[in-house]
């Protein structure tokens, strides 16, 4: 009978440690500084409309991503707010987020986004917001351009996993800017056009 005390402590202690770990608080979110950028080219500023990634620690519990139309603005317990204005998300991991910044965020000048995580949320991190910030995305080191039939623009079986062959002289190609032109409509979260963008690389945007 003695001879189980000692062990019986220990299961205590064990128990104990489990539970001030269960109370302790959250990790808060964290934006690296400069860590809001154009998904499509990875650099500042961004631009109302367009596609965003957002980098940090402890940004997410875990790995989520959605296709789901319209975008939803909370995906895995995570929210993104840009001055207050709540985010469409798209991919979400404890140290990368993909949103859409809305369209009701100030075009010129700094913006704060915060990251809320389980409850808990980041400290304000400044980004700053252009008119318009042009660029293309990118698969395999190529520019993303849709063939007429909905294929990839690119030599035969050059980007694996995807249909791809050369564009056609005088055929018309699609590619998807990520930023915004006050020329080309709005893209809401119900007509964004992207189907990989949530995904894993070699997307770009993951």
């Amino acid at each position: 009978m003695h001879g189980r005390i000692p062990r019986m402590g220990a299961l205590a202690s064990s128990g104990l440690l489990l539970l001030a770990a269960a109370l302790a608080p959250a990790q808060a979110p964290a934006v690296n500084s400069g860590g809001v950028v154009d998904a499509a080219t990875f650099r500042a500023p961004v631009a109302p409309g367009s596609l965003v990634s957002i980098f940090g620690i402890d940004l997410a519990p875990a790995a989520a991503a959605t296709r789901a139309l319209p975008l939803p603005t909370t995906l895995g317990e995570v929210s993104v707010s840009f001055n207050g204005v709540a985010a469409p998300l798209l991919y979400v991991s404890p140290t990368q987020i993909n949103a859409q910044l809305p369209w009701e965020v100030s075009a010129t000048g700094a913006v704060n986004v915060t990251v809320t995580n389980s409850g808990v949320a980041s400290a304000p991190q400044s980004v700053q917001v252009a008119a318009s910030a042009p660029g293309l995305y990118a698969l395999e080191g190529r520019a993303v351009a849709i063939n007429p039939d909905g294929s990839l623009a690119a030599p035969d079986g050059s980007i694996p996993g995807y249909v791809s062959h050369p564009a056609t002289p005088g055929a018309h190609s699609s590619c998807w800017p990520p930023a915004s032109d006050p020329s080309i409509p709005r893209a809401s979260p119900e007509t964004i056009p992207w189907t990989s963008c949530a995904a894993p690389p070699p997307c770009r945007l993951c």
